[in-house]
Protein backbone atom coordinates (compact mmCIF):
# COMPACT_ATOMS: atom_id res chain seq x y z
CA UNK A 1 0.00 0.00 0.00
CA UNK A 2 1.38 3.38 -0.11
CA UNK A 3 3.06 4.59 2.30
CA UNK A 4 2.84 8.65 1.69
CA UNK A 5 2.34 10.69 5.45
CA UNK A 6 -1.28 11.80 6.22
CA UNK A 7 0.27 15.82 6.27
CA UNK A 8 1.41 14.73 2.93
CA UNK A 9 -1.41 13.32 1.06
CA UNK A 10 -3.01 16.46 -0.69
CA UNK A 11 0.09 16.67 -2.07
CA UNK A 12 0.10 13.37 -3.35
CA UNK A 13 -3.23 13.59 -4.98
CA UNK A 14 -2.29 16.66 -6.70
CA UNK A 15 0.73 15.00 -8.13
CA UNK A 16 -1.12 11.45 -9.05
CA UNK A 17 -3.33 14.09 -10.72
CA UNK A 18 -0.32 15.79 -12.46
CA UNK A 19 0.82 12.38 -14.07
CA UNK A 20 -2.68 11.13 -14.83
CA UNK A 21 -3.76 14.44 -16.82
CA UNK A 22 -0.70 14.66 -18.46
CA UNK A 23 -0.27 10.95 -19.53
CA UNK A 24 -3.34 9.27 -18.96
CA UNK A 25 -1.58 5.82 -19.76
CA UNK A 26 -0.53 3.27 -16.66
CA UNK A 27 2.98 2.89 -17.39
CA UNK A 28 3.25 6.88 -18.13
CA UNK A 29 1.87 7.26 -14.86
CA UNK A 30 4.11 5.47 -13.04
CA UNK A 31 7.07 7.00 -14.82
CA UNK A 32 5.96 10.63 -14.01
CA UNK A 33 5.46 9.47 -10.59
CA UNK A 34 8.73 8.16 -10.42
CA UNK A 35 11.11 10.68 -12.21
CA UNK A 36 9.05 13.63 -11.61
CA UNK A 37 7.94 13.86 -7.94
CA UNK A 38 10.61 11.20 -6.81
CA UNK A 39 7.98 8.31 -5.55
CA UNK A 40 9.34 4.83 -4.27
CA UNK A 41 8.66 2.23 -7.13
CA UNK A 42 6.20 0.45 -5.03
CA UNK A 43 4.06 3.43 -4.72
CA UNK A 44 4.26 5.12 -8.18
CA UNK A 45 3.53 1.04 -9.44
CA UNK A 46 0.68 0.88 -7.50
CA UNK A 47 -1.02 4.30 -8.81
CA UNK A 48 -0.47 3.36 -12.05
CA UNK A 49 -1.74 -0.18 -11.83
CA UNK A 50 -4.62 0.82 -9.90
CA UNK A 51 -5.29 3.48 -12.69
CA UNK A 52 -5.50 0.95 -15.57
CA UNK A 53 -7.52 -1.55 -13.66
CA UNK A 54 -9.92 1.70 -12.75
CA UNK A 55 -10.21 2.47 -15.90
CA UNK A 56 -10.82 -0.87 -17.45
CA UNK A 57 -14.38 -0.55 -14.77
CA UNK A 58 -12.65 -3.40 -12.56
CA UNK A 59 -11.73 -0.98 -9.69
CA UNK A 60 -11.51 1.98 -7.24
CA UNK A 61 -10.60 5.25 -8.38
CA UNK A 62 -6.45 5.42 -7.80
CA UNK A 63 -6.62 8.48 -5.63
CA UNK A 64 -8.08 6.46 -3.08
CA UNK A 65 -4.95 4.36 -2.17
CA UNK A 66 -3.18 8.07 -1.74
CA UNK A 67 -4.50 7.72 2.15
CA UNK A 68 -2.51 5.52 4.23
CA UNK A 69 -4.06 2.63 6.06
CA UNK A 70 -5.24 3.53 9.72
CA UNK A 71 -3.48 -0.02 10.81
CA UNK A 72 -2.33 -3.26 9.81
CA UNK A 73 -5.36 -4.79 9.59
CA UNK A 74 -6.82 -2.16 7.43
CA UNK A 75 -3.66 -2.26 5.30
CA UNK A 76 -4.24 -6.12 4.80
CA UNK A 77 -7.54 -5.83 4.46
CA UNK A 78 -7.10 -3.40 1.68
CA UNK A 79 -4.22 -5.63 0.07
CA UNK A 80 -6.95 -8.43 -0.09
CA UNK A 81 -9.65 -6.42 -1.41
CA UNK A 82 -7.75 -4.77 -4.03
CA UNK A 83 -6.04 -8.32 -5.06
CA UNK A 84 -9.51 -9.61 -5.09
CA UNK A 85 -10.38 -7.34 -7.96
CA UNK A 86 -6.81 -8.71 -9.80
CA UNK A 87 -8.16 -11.99 -9.55
CA UNK A 88 -11.50 -11.01 -11.12
CA UNK A 89 -10.08 -9.31 -13.96
CA UNK A 90 -7.96 -12.59 -14.46
CA UNK A 91 -11.53 -14.63 -14.05
CA UNK A 92 -12.83 -12.20 -16.89
CA UNK A 93 -9.35 -12.55 -19.12
CA UNK A 94 -9.08 -16.57 -18.91
CA UNK A 95 -12.47 -18.09 -17.35
CA UNK A 96 -10.54 -19.42 -14.54
CA UNK A 97 -9.17 -18.02 -10.96
CA UNK A 98 -5.41 -17.70 -10.87
CA UNK A 99 -3.19 -19.86 -7.83
CA UNK A 100 -0.10 -17.42 -9.08
CA UNK A 101 -0.19 -14.06 -7.04
CA UNK A 102 1.69 -12.79 -10.11
CA UNK A 103 -1.29 -13.06 -12.54
CA UNK A 104 -1.99 -9.58 -10.70
CA UNK A 105 0.59 -6.98 -11.84
CA UNK A 106 0.83 -4.88 -8.50
CA UNK A 107 1.35 -8.11 -6.26
CA UNK A 108 5.01 -8.40 -7.04
CA UNK A 109 5.25 -4.49 -6.18
CA UNK A 110 4.54 -5.99 -2.69
CA UNK A 111 7.29 -5.65 0.03
CA UNK A 112 9.20 -8.45 1.13
CA UNK A 113 7.22 -8.38 4.36
CA UNK A 114 3.95 -8.98 2.85
CA UNK A 115 3.61 -12.97 2.63
CA UNK A 116 0.10 -13.27 0.25
CA UNK A 117 -0.35 -16.73 -1.18
CA UNK A 118 -3.60 -18.69 -3.15
CA UNK A 119 -5.18 -21.79 -3.04
CA UNK A 120 -7.73 -22.56 -5.32
CA UNK A 121 -11.24 -24.12 -4.35
CA UNK A 122 -12.49 -27.77 -5.31
CA UNK A 123 -15.21 -25.73 -7.51
CA UNK A 124 -14.00 -23.73 -10.63
CA UNK A 125 -15.26 -20.33 -9.53
CA UNK A 126 -13.75 -20.70 -5.88
CA UNK A 127 -10.25 -19.54 -4.13
CA UNK A 128 -8.84 -18.41 -0.80
CA UNK A 129 -6.57 -15.69 -0.54
CA UNK A 130 -4.65 -15.69 2.74
CA UNK A 131 -1.74 -12.95 2.94
CA UNK A 132 0.05 -12.33 6.28
CA UNK A 133 2.42 -9.71 8.02
CA UNK A 134 3.68 -8.89 11.25
CA UNK A 135 1.81 -11.59 12.95
CA UNK A 136 -1.59 -11.04 11.68
CA UNK A 137 -3.22 -13.45 9.04
CA UNK A 138 -6.03 -11.96 6.97
CA UNK A 139 -8.23 -14.29 4.75
CA UNK A 140 -10.57 -13.54 1.68
CA UNK A 141 -12.24 -15.90 -0.37
CA UNK A 142 -14.90 -16.70 -3.34
CA UNK A 143 -17.20 -19.41 -3.59
CA UNK A 144 -18.89 -21.91 -1.32
CA UNK A 145 -17.96 -22.20 2.48
CA UNK A 146 -16.20 -20.22 4.88
CA UNK A 147 -12.66 -20.25 5.72
CA UNK A 148 -11.29 -19.02 8.89
CA UNK A 149 -11.52 -16.49 9.65
CA UNK A 150 -13.84 -15.20 6.92
CA UNK A 151 -17.30 -15.67 7.19
CA UNK A 152 -18.39 -14.00 4.26
CA UNK A 153 -17.58 -13.76 0.61
CA UNK A 154 -15.44 -10.88 -0.40
CA UNK A 155 -15.06 -9.67 2.99
CA UNK A 156 -11.44 -9.84 4.62
CA UNK A 157 -11.66 -10.81 8.37
CA UNK A 158 -7.90 -11.18 10.52
CA UNK A 159 -6.61 -12.90 13.23
CA UNK A 160 -3.99 -12.60 15.38
CA UNK A 161 -2.13 -10.16 17.12
CA UNK A 162 -0.77 -7.06 15.25
CA UNK A 163 2.60 -6.20 16.63
CA UNK A 164 1.69 -2.48 15.30
CA UNK A 165 -0.71 -0.16 16.81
Amino acid sequence: MLMACTSSSTKRAEQYTACETAYRNAQRITECLIMKFDWKSSEASLAGDSYGIWMAGQGRNPLSWIDPPKSLEADLKSVLSDFSLGEEAYFADNVRYSADTRSVPWVARLDSTYHLRVVLGPYTGSWTGILEREGLRCVIHVGPGTYAPATEELVPACEGISQRP
